[in-house]
């Protein structure tokens, strides 16, 4: 394995034998606690991925859904969130499955009227409802360029837009939009759970002046509404047992009721 510098100059002076390492925006080269041995990526610490770059062979793709894991297969061309359950300290406690509605387009969550609002850059929503959000829409008064979207919740950074490298180094290009009703695509998709506590942050080239009504900026998203369904309760499961008709009853209701 090598790596090729265009720069022979660089001060690796921090840089560990066979350590993984990056450039920062300053273009100084820091060493990432990922090492090469015997031809095996290992780590020393926390291996912090960003959404959506996760490829597992060609087909597979692995990243986070607003707290969630997903994965999207490109054979199906379908993504899945992962069933989990959460542990407690009293032991493991009952599987939720979120089940998702059709989606609605342009679902205004938060309104506007015609005040302006100068130089955003975060705002907080309060979700209303348990919803998988893939796509948020502004009211911008004038074009912005270079836009750059961080959202956090519960305090923790968890998604960017278009990336973390991008809202980290001023030189990856964020997005170009026009002034009035602008939207961007979230890839991959998020989950908003009433139990969050969303920000938004955003930073452009430019001043971003947004339509709101003095305190909250408009906002509108392409959701699908989430409605949280326990898999495994104490007296009934959703796999129901599986009972036998033989040929000499012509009523399977007979034969339910002769199970129960």
């Amino acid at each position: 394995m090598a790596i090729y510098l265009a720069n022979q100059d660089l001060d690796l002076t921090d840089i560990k034998s066979n350590e993984l390492m990056y450039k920062d925006s300053n273009g100084n080269m820091k060493g990432t606690g990922i090492f090469v041995e015997n031809g095996v990526i290992v780590s020393t610490k926390d291996i912090q991925i960003p959404p959506n770059t996760l490829h597992i062979g060609d087909n597979i793709q692995l990243h986070e859904n607003g707290g969630f894991l997903e994965y999207l297969t490109k054979t199906l061309d379908k993504n899945y969130t992962l069933l989990m359950s959460e542990n407690a300290d009293s032991g493991s406690l009952k599987p939720t499955y979120y089940k998702r509605a059709a989606k609605e387009t342009n679902a205004v969550i938060q309104s506007t009227d015609t005040t302006t609002m100068n130089n955003v850059t975060e705002f907080s929503i309060t979700p209303s409802t348990d919803a998988e959000i893939s796509k948020i829409y502004f009211k911008l008064i004038a074009a912005v360029t270079n836009l750059k979207v961080k959202i956090e919740v519960n305090n923790n950074d968890v998604a960017y837009y278009q990336s973390k490298n991008a809202w980290n180094d001023d030189t990856v290009a964020g997005y170009d939009l026009d002034a009035g009703t602008e939207s961007i695509s979230l890839s991959p998709h998020f989950s908003f759970l009433t139990s969050y506590v969303v920000k938004i942050h955003i930073k452009a080239d430019s001043s971003i002046n947004l339509s709101g009504n003095g305190t909250i900026p408009y906002l509108a998203v392409d959701r699908q509404i989430i409605s949280k369904l326990e898999v495994i309760t104490e007296d009934k499961h959703l796999v129901s047992n599986t009972h036998y008709v033989n040929q000499g009853i012509n009523d399977i209701q007979d034969t339910i009721i002769s199970e129960v």
